[in-house]
């Protein structure tokens, strides 16, 4: 999959990706498990997506920044599931990058504070399937905003 992107779009319980290619688009979600501590969903989490990674080699790794939730807390155990990916990346010699929701919101959607409910009409139509969470219609579309990054700039070292 060398001329792959995956789109990463993480919360404290799971990671919506969708890997983008010629082909279309393969969504995977990695659980880390209801029934886990934080600190044990992130471990199994890490250990999944290293699989996933080593298992696909993506040319490059699309993932969403942190967002700020009222809740500080739960802020910051998304933004350590974040750096577990990026973690998994460096690792494995992947290029990765971390996009701000509103950017790839106005540039696929032309509209940087699209609902969940317009991102999920959109990623269907686009896709022509069904995607079974918000999760991975956010990656998917992740995973096309780095396709355009992609192409648009010839990225040769990446």
């Amino acid at each position: 999959m060398s001329d792959t992107i995956l789109g990463c779009d993480c919360s404290s319980y799971s990671i919506g990706c969708v890997f983008l290619n010629g082909d279309g688009i393969f969504p995977v979600t990695i659980h880390g498990g209801q029934q886990n501590d934080f600190d044990k969903r992130v471990s199994v989490m890490f250990h999944e997506f290293r699989k996933l990674l080593k298992e696909n080699k993506p040319k490059a790794v699309y993932i969403e920044g942190a967002i700020y939730l009222k809740n500080v807390k739960t802020t910051l155990m998304i933004a350590r599931v974040i750096d577990m990916v990026i973690a998994n990346c460096i690792d494995q010699d992947v290029y990765y990058q971390v996009i701000d929701n509103k950017s790839w919101k106005k540039s696929i959607l032309g509209n940087g504070k699209a609902t969940k409910e317009q991102i999920a009409i959109f990623a269907q139509k686009k896709w022509n399937k069904a995607l079974v969470t918000q999760d991975l219609c956010d990656a998917s579309l992740i995973a096309l905003y780095g396709w355009i990054r992609l192409v648009t700039t010839k990225m040769e070292g990446v």
